[in-house]
């Protein structure tokens, strides 16, 4: 008569028994969390018969794809429903996810990656289906291009996209550009880093919504250029230039090869030191705050000229000088025609060597800005030697 007679639950081994029944015909119909999955008909009910009833539920294995349909995803969370049955499951390592004893139906089916939802659609289950493979429409990749405050690509960084509480680290490329795959369409923040400081863009966030979808930042990097100078405002040109960007070095410069250079600086605290045959010989902080074409850095270098002459009073040709201090020798060279010795050297208090002939000669001098000294050789009369070089330190300037 199509009247419901009786109704049980099965046990998890899927067997269940129904209260007594009359031995007449019957129509079982079986339901799995209210969705039917099977019927039979029986012609005559006979006492403690086992009626098997095959029900038309799956497992059912999901492949997640980007918007492009190349790339597997993992970190993905699948939710299907229909009515009053729900499942919720997880990608494995390698990006499959398993959805159990699905009933042959019509579902409701959602997909998050890495937490966002990304896709939300109709499927349908089939006697057939054993694996079906989803592209999520909404996971997407973009182009980001970083300029300088000039308009200019950056040469390079690192940027971190972060996603909710995720965090994805990426390096820009030569031409400041990095390409993001797989990314959520949803806000994105960005925190660029530049020679190891955290550099402010702009914008500071975006909204993916396209596929492939082209950003444009600009960045607080700015162009400086430095000029390394003698204490007597000249150019040097021996020694080493290094830059410094939040106590790390950067870049090291030889200022034989290029005393004035160009570099590309995030906007914080600069540090520039120069050394001088393993000496520092100066250094400068400056706040980057804004493209800058010239900066000056005043080293304490100057000029240093000694006359050399023999106790007649006549130049010294080809004497060898040796100025050292505690870190070794500094510099060595030999008296010209006129007797002159020239070098430049920093600041500071050395120890001079004279060597004139057979004769060598040592005293500790402190040199001082652009200094001109005039040394006199002993004569072989008994003279205090320190009185001799104390009357021929004349000349300063």
């Amino acid at each position: 008569t199509g009247e419901r007679i009786t109704s049980f639950k099965t046990a998890e081994n899927g067997s269940g028994s129904s209260a007594p029944l009359l031995p007449l015909p019957y129509h079982i119909d079986v339901y799995f969390e209210g969705i039917h999955v099977g019927e039979k008909d029986i012609s005559r009910l006979s006492s403690n018969v086992n009626i098997p009833v095959t029900a038309s539920v799956k497992n059912v294995i999901f492949k997640v794809y980007d918007y492009d349909g190349k790339d597997l995803l993992k970190n993905v969370r699948l939710e299907i429903s229909a009515g009053g049955l729900k499942r919720v499951a997880l990608s494995d390592e390698e990006g499959k996810i398993l959805a159990e004893n699905l009933p042959i139906h019509r579902y409701k089916m959602s997909i998050w990656y890495l937490g966002f939802k990304v896709l939300e659609d109709r499927i349908e289950i089939e006697p057939g289906t054993s694996e079906l493979e989803v592209r999520a429409l909404g996971v997407l990749d973009a182009e980001l291009r970083f300029l300088d405050s000039t308009k200019n690509p950056l040469d390079g960084g690192e940027v971190i996209l972060k996603i909710g509480d995720r965090e994805l680290r990426e390096e820009i490329g030569r031409d400041g550009s990095v390409r993001v795959e797989n990314l959520p369409n949803t806000s994105i923040s960005v925190k660029l880093f530049y020679k190891g400081a955290v550099v402010d863009t702009m914008p500071k966030e975006f909204n993916l919504k396209i596929d492939e979808m082209p950003i444009v930042l600009s960045s607080r990097v700015h162009q400086a250029t430095f000029r390394i100078f003698r204490g007597d405002e000249k150019p040097l040109r021996e020694g080493v230039a290094e830059i410094y960007v939040g106590g790390n070095l950067t870049s090291t410069y030889d200022l034989k090869e290029e005393n004035m250079f160009t570099e590309r600086l995030p906007e914080t605290d600069i540090l520039v030191k120069v050394r001088f045959r393993g000496r520092s010989v100066g250094e400068k902080v400056i706040y980057l705050g804004e493209p800058m074409k010239e900066i000056s850095i005043i080293t304490s270098i100057y000029p240093f000229k000694m006359r050399i002459y023999d106790s007649a009073g006549k130049p010294v040709k080809g004497a060898i000088v040796t100025v050292s201090d505690k870190l070794g020798k500094l510099v060595e060279a030999v008296s010209n025609d006129e007797g002159v010795f020239t070098a430049i050297i920093p600041i500071g208090k050395y120890n001079f060597t004279v060597s004139a002939g057979n004769q060598t000669y040592s005293y500790v001098l402190e040199v001082k800005k652009n200094m001109i000294f005039n040394f006199l050789c002993p004569s072989k009369q008994p003279m205090s030697f320190e009185l001799i070089i104390a009357v021929a330190a004349i000349d300063l300037v």
